[in-house]
């Protein structure tokens, strides 16, 4: 779903006429084409870079990107907030060089706000919903890393698409 309200202050008019385009761009024909532009925002971000655990004798680097699919997708703009929730999966994996392969998929939730006149952040919330793959149980200690690795890499990307 994608509801868009024109902002009530003319200070912001290109702001306004950026986003709407940007919205439309996004939300048009389909909902697959917003999926896909919000999908290559999170592969730019690359949030499994910083994704490894020390397990005492080595290390499990899961910090390479293999894929994302968002599910559920909603914008929302009232005056000068934008307001964005999405539902996804973002599985990563190790490197081929790697002693022990494999991957981890977390499934994931995100929410948040970002004022279009000063292109700031203002809230963000994303959670781990479940996780899974061949280091299933090493995921859930690096929920706090993709949430936080994810988070900062859309927020970077939604700052360079306002600005």
């Amino acid at each position: 779903m994608v509801t868009l309200n024109k902002p009530e202050s003319h200070g912001s008019s290109e702001l306004w006429r950026i986003f709407l385009i940007t919205s439309a761009l996004l939300a048009l024909p389909s909902f697959a084409k917003a999926g896909n532009a919000l999908e290559n925002a999170i592969e730019k971000a690359q949030p499994c870079q910083a994704l490894k655990v020390k397990t005492g004798l080595f290390t499990i680097g899961v910090d390479r990107f293999e894929k994302v699919e968002i599910e559920e997708l909603a914008v929302n703009v009232k005056d000068d907030v934008a307001k964005a929730s999405a539902i996804g999966s973002l599985t990563c994996r190790t490197s081929d060089a790697a002693a022990l392969k494999g991957n981890v998929s977390a499934r994931l939730s995100f929410d948040a706000e970002m004022n279009l006149t000063t292109c700031t952040v203002s809230r963000r919330e994303i959670k781990l919903l479940s996780a899974g793959g061949t280091f299933g149980d090493v995921v859930k200690a690096l929920g706090e890393q993709i949430s936080r690795s994810l988070g900062d890499g859309l927020s970077n990307e939604a700052k360079k698409l306002c600005q």
